[in-house]
């Protein structure tokens, strides 16, 4: 999770666009006295509340750590971000490199999340739960999440503030790379998963 953050707030101090799974909290952040941690905290929570509304009778008590997840996950974007404030990148190329690796980070922190099999983020589990509810595949379920979420910021955005932030190329790039990274980072953060579990 401190990988994932990490990713994340190095996209919002690259000021090109933020992920899509981190537009919404980061847009509203801006216009509301809340971090994008406990925004974050919050989203995660409404995942929680889908997850359990589309599949009330396979929900189970454990699930419910996904709520504790998120709250750690949402201290760390805050804590990273603020350990961050000094990075200011000056050109575009600066902006870009930024992105690329913030999408590095997201690629091997989200490997990590999924390889143990024991918890995942509250995201994920209502994806799980949409996909065996209405017969899905996963992947395109994760690609309507995120196009909603860019969506629902984009309009936020204009409505708050008349002008779009947060949405930009690099919205873009993370929504394709995150996943290539991912692919290209499962096997090897797999064994190194499995040599540290036992």
């Amino acid at each position: 999770m401190f990988i994932m953050a990490t990713g994340i707030a190095l996209s919002i101090r690259a000021d090109m666009g933020i992920t899509p799974i981190s537009s919404l909290p980061y847009v509203v952040s801006l216009g509301v006295p809340l971090t994008v941690g406990m925004l974050t905290i919050l989203l995660h929570a409404g995942f929680l509340l889908i997850e359990f509304l589309l599949m009330p009778r396979e929900f189970e008590a454990i699930q419910l750590l996904q709520l504790g997840a998120a709250v750690v996950f949402g201290v760390f974007i805050d804590l990273v971000l603020a350990g961050l404030g000094w990075l200011v990148p000056v050109s575009y190329p600066e902006q870009v490199l930024l992105v690329v690796l913030s999408c590095v980070l997201l690629g091997v922190g989200i490997c990590f999340e999924v390889a143990p099999n024991v918890l995942m983020m509250a995201s994920e589990g209502m994806l799980t739960a949409a996909v065996r509810r209405f017969h899905g595949e996963f992947g395109t379920a994760k690609v309507v999440l995120d196009v909603s979420l860019v969506v629902v910021s984009l309009v936020l955005s204009l409505a708050m503030f008349s002008t779009v932030y947060g949405i930009r190329e690099g919205t873009v790039i993370a929504a394709v790379l995150v996943g290539i990274f991912v692919k290209l980072f499962k096997l090897p953060v797999y064994a190194a998963a499995r040599r540290i579990i036992g």
